[in-house]
């Protein structure tokens, strides 16, 4: 009667400490998954800004009107190069 109790008294800690180390594995792996969505948080937000300025300057880029108002404040004409000015690329053969 007495080596059943202590057998059973020996199942109950080990499946506790089983239990326990279980529940300590899973909650750090919560903290990793976590700190990695944080991570990836901030990753996307830096890449978001990236792509927004990227756009801005794009946008700053394609507009006529800044290119002619540029060219107006530099007072740069445009006209059409002279044959002289004109190289033509050479063909390298490797």
């Amino acid at each position: 009667m007495a080596k059943t109790k202590f057998v059973r008294t020996i199942a109950g800690i080990v499946l506790s400490a089983a239990f326990a180390l279980f529940y300590a594995h899973q909650q750090v792996e919560l903290v990793k998954t976590s700190f990695l969505i944080n991570k990836h948080d901030r990753e996307v937000t830096l890449l978001l800004d990236q792509y927004r300025g990227l756009i801005y300057n794009l946008s700053r880029l394609e507009l006529p009107g800044r290119i002619e108002n540029t060219l107006s404040v530099k007072d740069i004409t445009l006209c059409m190069p002279k044959k002289k000015n004109i190289r033509q690329k050479q063909n390298l053969k490797l």
